[in-house]
């Protein structure tokens, strides 16, 4: 499990999270951990879900939601 400051590697799985590690890199900070969230992208996702600020200078921009389990259909957590 992830807790917050933690630095994770992701890959991605689909076309949009493909495109997402090539233009903010694949390295992320985790910001939040929460069980639950609301998103129609999450919807039929198990929990938890981690908030990921990129390393990268436009934090806000890269900044995205994934479900940790693995279950994320975009992105897959490497490390």
């Amino acid at each position: 499990m992830f807790k917050t400051g933690d630095r994770i590697q992701l890959k991605g799985k689909s076309r949009h999270g493909k495109n997402r590690i090539h233009q903010f890199g694949n390295m992320f900070t985790v910001v939040y951990v929460r069980p639950h969230i609301a998103t129609t992208a999450h919807r039929e996702c198990i929990g938890p879900f981690a908030f990921l600020n990129c390393d990268q200078p436009h934090l806000l921009e890269g900044s995205r939601w994934i479900a940790i389990s693995n279950d994320d259909p975009d992105f897959e957590v490497v490390q």
